[in-house]
């Protein structure tokens, strides 16, 4: 193993320590849903079954609705954890986690939440490593000749506080963000081997996966469409392999040489049924995962997701905390508030959205993303004006671009029909691009070697910065 690979290693290392260090000073559960996940759990595990949960109103489930083990209420009634906290409606969620919590903390099944609670949290911290895992493995496909980039797409990982405070605490949140990742490695993977037949197979298997952990990886559904599309384009001509890193700090394509290999040209209707035939591949492993559960729902709820009734009675949370009529279909919140909340949230917000960072640590965390977009505009349009990338990069910074763009939309739309709280996480199902934006933007944006180097110093510093304050407010929750 390189030294590349040894500090991937180091990095994924750190995730874990770090991860099971704040899961044990995090206060049991002072985590957004965190009380009704572990309900979801403990029903997994005591009913050997999924569980069913109507939501009839934001106190009451109904009479249908599976059981909730009486140890883990006791335990949420103990937190003061009552009322809609104590409602079941995350075992309306899409099942994966949780049965993956329940399964793997079984050998801890001994009735004391507490326990169940904290090995939960464990599978968190592992989920977290390997999204960072995934996460570099994905920045190393795109880029394999430039490490900088390489280590600094995990790393930046890493050190984000909101990821960090995710795997360290029990939601389904942190499967979503490792589906997302495994997606942008399987996107740069597939696009830099547009030839290789198992491709397809593999961005069904990891979207219907994903579609099991939560609904939002809905908004990956484009992104993989134009990965197959690329895939087929690429494949109607010669591709160089790999790319190099210049003076400039851009990714440059290299010649093809001898030893690369040529994919033979195909005429539009071979590659437009190569395009059929893999989207029929892909659509049909997802469909195939996520039928049994949508039947299940659309026996059990009269619709298919599950989640409908719940959905709705988040949304009547809302209309009436901002005194808007009960038929209220749109909920607009104040643009400022809008900004406000969604940056910080996606930053460093800790417990029940109630434990921000100081102030001065938001507006390093908006430098830092303003240098990173910047950087990215100006990289990507040096690399257009001097064709420095191949054709399988380019198509894969597409896909991330769109992916960054769908999780925002999808954000928006969710913010204005169902649930006003203003969470940042919700976006988090492009962890990766975002982070190959703000990496790239760091590293390929300055146009000199020394003006790189200070930019990424500066990024790194407060990156650790923001990881030291987020300790530090981890910390004094714990005590």
């Amino acid at each position: 193993m390189n030294r590349a690979g040894w500090a991937v290693v180091g990095i994924v290392a750190f995730t874990l320590l770090r991860g099971a260090i704040w899961a044990a000073i995090i206060p049991p559960l002072d985590a957004p849903d965190e009380p009704s996940h572990l309900i979801a759990v403990a029903q997994i595990q005591a009913y050997r079954q999924l569980p069913v949960a109507v939501i009839l109103d934001p106190n009451t489930v109904g009479a249908d609705s599976t059981l909730r083990p009486a140890p883990v209420m006791a335990y949420l009634a103990a937190h003061n954890y009552t009322h809609f906290r104590a409602l079941p409606y995350e075992s309306t969620q899409p099942p994966l986690y949780a049965a993956l919590c329940a399964l793997l903390t079984l050998p801890l099944a001994d009735g004391d939440p507490a326990t169940l609670l904290y090995g939960c949290r464990l599978v968190s911290v592992l989920l977290g490593a390997l999204t960072v895992f995934a996460a570099a493995r994905a920045a190393a496909t795109l880029t394999p000749t430039a490490p900088a980039f390489a280590l600094g797409v995990p790393l930046a990982l890493a050190l984000w506080p909101q990821f960090a405070f995710q795997t360290a605490t029990v939601t389904n949140d942190i499967g979503l963000d490792l589906a997302g990742a495994g997606l942008a490695w399987a996107w740069a993977a597939a696009l830099r081997a547009p030839a290789a037949p198992r491709r397809p197979w593999l961005l069904g298997l990891l979207t219907g996966l994903g579609l099991l952990t939560k609904l939002t990886v809905l908004a990956t559904l484009p992104a993989t469409a134009l990965v197959l599309l690329g895939r087929a384009v690429l494949t109607g001509r010669p591709s160089a392999v790999g790319g190099q890193e210049n003076d400039a700090g851009a990714l440059a394509a290299t010649p093809n040489q001898s030893a690369a290999i040529s994919l033979r040209a195909e005429r539009r209707p071979v590659r437009a049924v190569r395009l059929l035939r893999e989207a029929v591949i892909t659509g049909g492993v997802a469909a195939a995962l996520v039928a049994p559960w949508l039947i299940r729902n659309q026996r059990v709820y009269g619709e298919p997701t599950g989640s409908a009734a719940m959905f709705r009675v988040i949304h009547s949370i809302y209309t009436t905390r901002l005194h808007l009529a009960a038929e209220t279909r749109i909920i607009i919140p104040p643009l400022g508030d809008f900004l406000w909340y969604s940056f910080s949230s996606a930053w460093a917000v800790f417990g029940w959205r109630t434990r921000f960072l100081p102030e001065p640590f938001y507006w390093l965390a908006g430098a830092l993303t303003l240098a990173g977009v910047s950087g990215a505009v100006i990289w990507a349009a040096r690399c257009l004006r001097r064709r420095l990338l191949t054709a399988s990069q380019t198509w894969i910074l597409a896909v991330y671009a769109l992916m960054a763009l769908a999780a925002l939309a999808g954000y928006i739309a969710y913010t204005l029909t169902t649930d006003g709280s203003l969470q940042g996480r919700y976006t988090f199902v492009a962890l990766v691009p975002f982070a190959v934006i703000g990496v790239g933007g760091v590293l390929g944006g300055p146009d000199s070697p020394r003006a790189r180097r200070l930019c990424a110093g500066a990024a790194l510093g407060s990156l650790v910065a923001l990881q030291i304050a987020a300790w530090w407010r981890i910390g004094q929750a714990g005590l």
